[in-house]
């Protein structure tokens, strides 16, 4: 039972940051108006929200245009709904795993609508910052405290590559956050990673083509996550 209360708090909250990021990425509000199918706008009822359920039960197809549903948000329910279960018996405690698993759910909004559109709502950017660094301000406090000089310098190397369009704000801001609870050392692990994974996934694109890096970033977060580097 415990295992699929956890399995389904994972699923419907990438539900919900899949249903998020669509909005923002529109210029909807995350309250109003109710979900609807994107293709004929028609109003979703309550069993056709449910996560991988309602999917399954539809057939993958919407209920009243009979267009395909989209195969992402299921299979992120899927994902998230597992890696939740993993989280809750490999965390120390409580409070580990719901910091983590917040900052999953944080990056994936982030990392969907990077995708999506190549920016970011700023609502959740930085109330996400802010609600992380104070909600593991111990960690926050020690980081500072051990790492000043390294994490001055990271930030103004990250300044630099900004200003040469290599990188946007949401990256050093989300990769800042996660060093700064998790440790400097934990940041540069994760940044290395997520870099030979954006260079490997766009490897034979264009030079000039630019890409979201959100999602290497989300994606090596949980990679170290998993193997517990931290």
């Amino acid at each position: 039972m415990l295992l699929i209360l956890i399995f389904t708090l994972g699923a419907t909250l990438a539900s919900c940051a899949t249903c998020c990021a669509f909005r923002f990425c529109k210029n909807i509000s995350a309250f109003v108006p109710r979900s609807f199918c994107d293709n004929c706008y028609h109003s979703l009822t309550w069993w056709q929200l449910l996560p991988i359920l309602g999917w399954a039960i539809q057939k993958g197809k919407c209920h009243f245009c009979d267009r395909p549903i989209p195969i992402l948000s299921t299979a992120l329910e899927s994902l998230y709904g597992f890696i939740f279960i993993w989280l809750f018996f490999h965390s120390a405690n409580l409070f580990s795993f719901t910091l983590i698993a917040g900052l999953l759910i944080w990056l994936l909004v982030l990392s969907l609508e990077d995708q999506r559109g190549m920016e970011v709502s700023s609502f959740c950017l930085y109330c996400g910052a802010l609600l992380f660094t104070l909600w593991a301000s111990p960690q926050v406090w020690w980081t500072i405290k051990t790492s000043w000089l390294a994490l001055l310098l990271f930030f103004g190397v990250c300044l630099l590559f900004e200003y040469h369009g290599q990188l946007g704000p949401a990256d050093t801001i989300c990769v800042l956050v996660i060093m700064l609870v998790y440790g400097f050392h934990f940041g540069c692990w994760l940044l290395l990673l997520a870099s030979t994974i954006f260079l490997a996934t766009h490897l034979h694109d264009a030079p000039q083509t630019r890409h979201a890096f959100l999602p290497s970033l989300s994606s090596s977060f949980i990679i170290l996550v998993f193997f517990q580097i931290y």
